[in-house]
């Protein structure tokens, strides 16, 4: 009688200071975002990754006009300043926070964090089910 009033508060005390944990605890898996074109937030991955790897043209691909219609190869050319004014922006510095504001069915804005310090915000359109940045933000 005395050795199980001694173990069951002795499992009381330790139940109390929780070193240990009696039942299953639920951990949160991590949002996982893939790089591709098939989501808006993986569109933004894309045009940052090819930023990082000093891949301006391959920036260029992931660019498109507003209404729904892609560049020509002359005018992405003439994009290439932006883009390059984009990586200057971005750096190499990590996206802490990307959220997704949905406009339509079509068109999302994108808002994210560099580093935990610079606040932008990009608008991504559906294209062909394709996901593209129209907006680069640069308005600001």
């Amino acid at each position: 009688m005395i050795k199980n009033f001694i173990f069951i508060s002795l499992l009381i005390a330790l139940s109390g200071c929780e070193l240990i944990t009696i039942g299953v605890q639920k951990k949160e898996k991590p949002i996982v975002i893939s790089i591709n074109q098939k989501s808006p937030e993986g569109v933004l991955l894309v045009l940052k990754t090819e930023l990082d790897s000093n891949n301006i043209w391959g920036a260029a691909q992931v660019i498109a006009k507003q209404g729904g219609e892609k560049y020509s190869a002359e005018e992405k050319f003439n994009k290439h300043y932006d883009i390059y004014r984009i990586k200057r922006i971005f750096g190499n510095y990590p996206f802490n926070i990307i959220k997704s504001d949905t406009i339509n069915t079509n068109t999302r804005n994108l808002q994210f964090e560099i580093n935990y310090y610079k606040k932008y915000s990009m608008k991504a359109e559906k294209i062909n089910d394709i996901w593209y940045i129209v907006d680069l933000g640069l308005e600001n």
